[in-house]
């Protein structure tokens, strides 16, 4: 693996220069990532531990952004129920819908 030139220039998206450029970042990422957790191991273990809870429970939040989604399209059919509902009073208030039903 090697590392990235100091001011290497992006190259063009899409290309293969593109995906290699990408992997190498994200190989030296994860490789920082987890010496910092060694050296944090080493020297504090209860802020190691709280730094793995922190990531373990990033991750179970997702069940409750599904949950926040389900909540969002109840609420639009709600929405969309409660103003088909007024539209309907509305046309019946002025007679225009008893009109339509009798043709």
């Amino acid at each position: 693996m090697g590392f990235l030139i100091r001011n290497q220039r992006q190259p063009k998206k899409f290309g293969l220069e593109h995906r290699i450029y990408d992997e190498r970042k994200h190989a030296i990422k994860v490789k920082m990532t987890a010496e910092s957790d060694i050296e944090l191991l080493q020297t504090d273990k209860d802020a190691y531990r709280a730094k793995m809870r922190e990531r373990i429970g990033r991750y179970s939040n997702s069940s409750k952004s599904s949950m926040n989604k389900n909540f969002r399209i109840i609420r639009l059919f709600t929405v969309l129920t409660v103003g088909l509902a007024i539209v309907a009073a509305f046309y019946y208030l002025l007679g225009i819908l008893p009109a339509m039903l009798e043709n």
